[in-house]
C-alpha cells in the first residue's frame, strides 16, 4: 500500500524536473510572474513584497536547498559538492554557507535549527549504507543513534529546549536527553515525527498495520488522529506555538492532495495554485503556511494563498520560487528557487 512518505525525499529525487519544468513555465532569464489564479482567487496579488538573497552553493556544487531558519535569519540545509549529486549538510549565517561536514560517509543534510544555533539532520556512516541522526553545536557533529534493533535514523526539527524529533527504523521519535523514544503506541505502528514546538508537541504522519497513514499530534503521552480531508491519507509537516499544525492530506475520493491548517477543532483545506495539489511545510507563529502548490512555493497569510513568485520585489525579478520549506516569525521564509541563469539555488525571501 502506497503511504504518505516524504514528499520531501520525493522532492529531491524530482529535482532536476522540477528545475525544468519551472523554466518551461516561466521561462528562464524573464519575469517573475506567473503561475496564475487558484481556488477563489489564489495566487500572486502582483505585490513586489519579497527579495531574494541567492544562498549560493557549496565549491563548485551546482545545486542547493534549504530545509529551515530561525529568528535571526539562519539557515540550514543541503547543497551539491564539487558538481556532482553528493549533498552535505550547510549553515547559513546570514553572510556566508558552511559545510558542516558528515559522521564519516560521503553525504549529509541539515533540516532545522533552533534559536541557540543548534542544527539537526541526517549523514551517512562510514561505508555510505546507515544513515543516522545528527546534531550539530556548532562545533562538532554528533551521532544520536538509532532505535534498539534498528539502523537507519533521521532528524527533522528541534525545538528552543533541545528536543529532537525524526525517525528511526520507520518508527517516530524523540530525542531528550540524550535518549531515544519511540512515540508509536503499538509494535505494528510506524511513521516518522516531523515537528515539534516549544511546548514538545509532536506532529508528524503514522499508520498501523495495512491502514493508511494519518497525521498525528503526539502531547501528553498520547497520539492523537488528526484525520483527513476526507480522503484516506494526510501528513502533518509543521507545529506553531499556539499549536496550530499545516500539512498535507487527501481531499474526498483521494481527488486532491492539499495543504491543511489543523487548529485544534478542524483540518482546513488551504487551496491550491490552479486548483493543484498543495502541501504545508511549515507554519509560524501569525499561522502563515509556506510550502508548495504544482512546483511553486506558495505563501498562505491567514486569508489566501499566494504565488510566492508573484510577491518578489522588483530587484528580485527573474528568479522563479520553487518550494518553501520553512518560515520564521518575522516572515522570512527559506527553501529554493531558480534564478535568471537557470540554477537552483538555496533562497531566504525577507518582506520589504
Amino acid at each position: 500500500m502506497l503511504r504518505v512518505l516524504s514528499v520531501r525525499w520525493v522532492m529531491l529525487s524530482l529535482a532536476g524536473v522540477l528545475t525544468l519544468t519551472l523554466a518551461a513555465l516561466y521561462g528562464c532569464g524573464g519575469g517573475g510572474g506567473g503561475g496564475g489564479g487558484g481556488d477563489g482567487g489564489n495566487g500572486g496579488n502582483g505585490a513586489g513584497t519579497y527579495a531574494v538573497t541567492d544562498l549560493g552553493v557549496l565549491g563548485t556544487g551546482n545545486r542547493s536547498e534549504a530545509r529551515g531558519i530561525n529568528s535571526q535569519g539562519h539557515v540550514v540545509g543541503w547543497s551539491y559538492t564539487n558538481g556532482g549529486n553528493t549533498s552535505r549538510a550547510f549553515y547559513y549565517n546570514g553572510h556566508t554557507m558552511r559545510n558542516l561536514g558528515t559522521l564519516g560517509g560521503t553525504e549529509s543534510q541539515a533540516m532545522a535549527i533552533n534559536e541557540s544555533g543548534q542544527i539537526v539532520g541526517w549523514s551517512y556512516l562510514s561505508g555510505d549504507t546507515v544513515k543516522h541522526a545528527f546534531l550539530y553545536d556548532g562545533a562538532t557533529m554528533q551521532d544520536l543513534g538509532a532505535l534498539a534493533g534498528g539502523a537507519d535514523s533521521k532528524a527533522y526539527d528541534i525545538n528552543a529546549s533541545g528536543e529532537i524529533v525524526g525517525e528511526s527504523n520507520s518508527q517516530p521519535v524523540l530525542y531528550e536527553g540524550g535518549v531515544i523514544q519511540d512515540l508509536s503506541p503499538g509494535a505494528d505502528t510506524f511513521g516518522a515525527a516531523w515537528g515539534i514546538n516549544d511546548s514538545g508537541q509532536v506532529v508528524g504522519y503514522s499508520w498501523e498495520g495495512s491502514q493508511p497513514s494519518h497525521a498525528f499530534l503526539y502531547q501528553s503521552g498520547a497520539m492523537q488522529d488528526l484525520g483527513t480531508l476526507g480522503g484516506a491519507t494526510s501528513s502533518a509537516w509543521a507545529i506553531n506555538s499556539s499549536g496550530q499544525v499545516a500539512g498535507h492530506a487527501d481531499t474526498a475520493g483521494d481527488a486532491l492532495e492539499r495543504a491543511f491548517l489543523y487548529d485544534g477543532a478542524e483540518m482546513r483545506d488551504l487551496g491550491g495554485i490552479n486548483d493543484s495539489h498543495s502541501y504545508g511545510y511549515a507554519i509560524n507563529d501569525s499561522g502563515h503556511v509556506v510550502g508548495q502548490s504544482y512546483t511553486w512555493g506558495f505563501l498562505y497569510d491567514g486569508t489566501t494563498l499566494h504565488t510566492l513568485t508573484d510577491m518578489l520585489a522588483s530587484g528580485s525579478s527573474g528568479w522563479l520560487v520553487a518550494p518553501q520549506w520553512a518560515i520564521n516569525n518575522a516572515g522570512q521564509i527559506a527553501g529554493w528557487g531558480v534564478n535568471p541563469a537557470g540554477q537552483a539555488h538555496a533562497i531566504l525571501l525577507t518582506p520589504q
